[in-house]
């Protein structure tokens, strides 16, 4: 399993079933929460997803990849067409409710704010 911290900027993760992959955009420092990273994706169905994961939180496997891999998957992702650049995902979901497998994002801010808490 990749975590954030393992990710490369061109990584691909794939979605539960397969349906859709994740490419990894970037990842920095969240301007709120100081302990989680805010994530960008692109989507395989050309919408952006924003992500805020800590660092060493799990997020799938990312596919084996050459540099000269990772640098043409980003470029995809960063360059698809005009018009699936236009839809933005922000990844959110109300604390407690179940996730997808692949999504560890509810447990990342539950964890964040029983810290917080304390």
């Amino acid at each position: 399993m990749s975590t954030v911290a393992d990710l490369i900027p061109g990584d691909v993760i794939d979605g539960p079933l397969g349906l859709l992959s994740a490419t990894f955009v970037s990842a920095t420092p969240h301007p709120i929460y100081a302990s989680l990273q805010l994530v960008t994706w692109r989507i395989s169905d050309g919408e952006w997803m924003h992500d805020a994961l800590r660092s060493d939180q799990h997020v799938g496997e990312a596919r084996p990849a050459t540099p000269a891999d990772r640098e043409e998957a980003l470029r995809r992702a960063l360059l698809g067409s005009a018009d699936s650049g236009r839809r933005v995902r922000v990844h959110t979901h109300p604390l407690g409710e179940p996730c997808s497998p692949s999504c560890a994002h509810s447990s990342a801010v539950q964890d964040h704010n029983e810290q917080e808490q304390r």
